[in-house]
């Protein structure tokens, strides 16, 4: 599987980068920016995490539940980059892009199998 990584790395830089802008975008930009309008930061940070990990359903749910909570702590702490950037997106979508390319690199090199068992 390690044979894989020169011609996979490009591919996956490019989707990790394409999903994390596009999410930022969607969660950090435009949803929490139009809840600030009509509640607190934390509070449009916790609804708009929690959409953000809810969401995340419509891919694999089986594998996806026992994530959420992780999911929502990513989303606060992408919230949080964006406060710490002065409301810009660059941080969040630098740590989300990364957060994503570690995923799908070790999905490629099937450094880990997924199972029904809670270890």
């Amino acid at each position: 599987n390690i044979k894989l990584i020169p011609s996979s790395f490009l591919t996956i830089f490019l989707v990790a980068w394409f999903v994390g802008g596009i999410e930022e975008l969607v969660f950090r930009g435009f949803l929490l920016t139009k809840l600030e309008q009509n509640y607190s930061i934390w509070l449009a940070a916790i609804i708009s995490s929690l959409v953000f990990a809810i969401l995340h359903l419509i891919w694999e749910q089986r594998e996806t539940i026992p994530q959420l909570p992780g999911l929502w702590l990513m989303g606060m702490i992408l919230v949080l980059a964006r406060l710490t950037d002065g409301n810009n997106l660059g941080i969040a979508w630098g740590l989300h892009a990364g957060w994503v390319w570690a995923i799908a690199t070790i999905d490629t090199l099937g450094l880990i199998t997924y199972t029904d068992k809670i270890s």
